[in-house]
């Protein structure tokens, strides 16, 4: 049998032709995906309420966590927030403190006893205004109603871990947490105990080591 010789220009160029047809193949990447888990222990979500009297802070702790990259980019990821451990950090009175995180773990506000998780999934990262930042968006589930949220985040990755940092505004009414709101309320007779609506977030995510 008479064997066909290929000669190096020809077999350079048939693999350029190969890699080029891969790359051009809607939704084939050279660089494979991974996921990465989120350490939950280096991240925090931080929370601001405000009312007429004055306003409170405090965190609540991530129970899991994964996010799928490609090289520089993210591809999407799932977070689940453990409601149960809902603090303040802005009252010094351990009985006032205590009064208030119960009062927001009760049916006026999360119903963690019904709810105890939150989750967030990310079906959309679009590059924002600059290089580092992204505008992500997802789905918020809390109270088992769910709600399209979109903000920017700074996204940079440095050795294998990946940091994003956020910033979002939540109308808690969307996910039925009405105690005291204006919307639900005549606001004359909550007087000085109306809660507003809005809740402030700030996310400081960390993935470990890929």
């Amino acid at each position: 049998m008479k064997k066909t010789r290929i000669s190096a220009p020809s077999f350079r160029t048939s693999l350029l032709t190969f890699i080029v047809s891969v790359v051009c193949i809607p939704g084939v990447t050279l660089a494979e995906a991974q996921d990465l888990q989120i350490d939950t222990d280096k991240s925090e979500v931080r929370w601001l309420g405000k009312k007429v009297s004055g306003q409170h802070n405090g965190y609540v702790k991530l129970k899991d966590g994964t996010v799928s990259v490609d090289g520089r980019k993210v591809l999407g990821g799932t977070f689940v927030v453990d409601m149960s451990t809902i603090t303040n950090q802005d009252i010094e009175s351990p009985k006032w403190k205590a009064k208030l995180e119960n009062h927001l773990k009760s049916d006026d506000f999360f119903n963690i006893t019904q709810f105890p998780e939150s989750r967030f999934l990310i079906t959309e990262v679009k590059p924002g205004s600059s290089a580092q930042e992204m505008l992500v968006t997802g789905k918020l589930t809390v109270k088992d109603q769910s709600h399209p949220v979109t903000f920017p985040a700074k996204i940079v990755e440095k050795d294998g871990i990946y940091t994003a940092n956020g910033k979002l505004t939540l109308d808690r009414t969307k996910w039925d947490i009405r105690y005291n709101s204006g919307k639900w309320y005549d606001p004359a007779q909550l007087g000085d105990k109306l809660i507003y609506d809005e809740i402030e977030i700030e996310l400081h995510l960390a993935t470990k080591s890929s």
